[in-house]
């Protein structure tokens, strides 16, 4: 699963310069028919990740991975510039719905993950997927002379390992808070991401009701470089009864945005249970 070369010269710039001083380049989604390469169920038991460079510099700020029904091959905006916005506000799963949840999430310096032997992302026709989308998010160095030289020749992606017998099927869930703002000038700023019961039962409500309980095997802890130290609680009747996953120190873009295990043994998630993701910040050294 990898994205066809394309190169920097035909990429929408926008002016959006995050703090690193790196140029956002913008989205590319890609589109990709399984049925082909795929005639029976099966299960994705390895991720491995490809990523471009600029010199020594990764040009990926980070790559998802969705699953789509048919119709996203004729769902594409015709122009590079819409193709772009479509992309990054996921206009394919908000407007159109041809594609419906996300299975896989990279950022920066992650590496491959492996699953437990028993668990995997299923494929095949008994899901009702027949594409995969592949949408990345590209930065482009500090100072690189955009429109200028021969640019750059991307083949990011993944590969993804399938096989592995009759699996477990596993899905991803997530959550995050886009009210976060940071303050200059503090040496230790926590902030907190909750997700309450009721919206952890409208995520995943379906489950409990056949299952009863879900159990976390893996987790993602994602931040930036002002995080220090990250960790994800677990909650029960309002109660703490133990914490999924840490890292501290957490080291931003590397390999801590790789997904870690969770201990056998976790308290299995259940109605009535909430999350809460905590992070450490330093921005002592922000200005504004």
């Amino acid at each position: 699963l990898r994205a066809f070369e394309q190169r920097e010269r035909d990429m929408k710039m926008s002016s959006f310069e995050p703090q690193s001083g790196e140029l956002d380049a913008g989205f590319r989604c890609h589109a990709y028919d399984l049925r082909a390469a795929i005639t029976q169920d099966t299960h994705i038991h390895k991720i491995v990740p490809h990523v471009s460079q600029a010199g020594s510099k990764e040009i990926v700020h980070h790559m998802d991975i969705f699953v789509c029904q048919e119709a996203v091959e004729r769902s594409f905006p015709a122009s590079p510039e819409e193709r772009n916005s479509w992309c990054s506000e996921e206009r394919f799963i908000e407007e159109q719905k041809v594609c419906s949840q996300m299975i896989w999430a990279y950022d920066r310096g992650a590496l491959t993950y492996t699953f437990p032997p028993d668990v995997g992302i299923r494929l095949g026709p008994s899901t009702g997927y027949t594409h995969l989308m592949l949408q990345i998010h590209y930065l482009m160095p500090v100072h690189f002379p955009v429109g200028q030289g021969q640019g750059i020749l991307d083949s990011s992606g993944f590969d993804l390992i399938v096989g592995g017998g009759k699996l477990l099927d596993s899905h991803l869930l997530g959550f995050l808070d886009m009210g976060l703002v940071l303050p200059p000038h503090k040496s230790r700023y926590h902030f907190t991401a909750h997700l309450s019961s009721a919206d952890l039962a409208n995520t995943i409500g379906p489950d409990f009701a056949r299952f009863g309980e879900v159990q976390p095997f893996a987790a993602h802890l994602h931040a930036h470089d002002h995080a220090k130290a990250v960790w994800l609680d677990h909650y029960r009747s309002g109660k703490k009864i133990g914490e999924y996953a840490s890292i501290e120190p957490f080291h931003g873009y590397g390999p801590d945005q790789t997904f870690i295990p969770i201990p056998k043994g976790a308290p299995p998630l259940r109605p009535g249970d909430s999350l809460s993701f905590t992070c450490l910040f330093d921005t002592s050294a922000v200005e504004n």
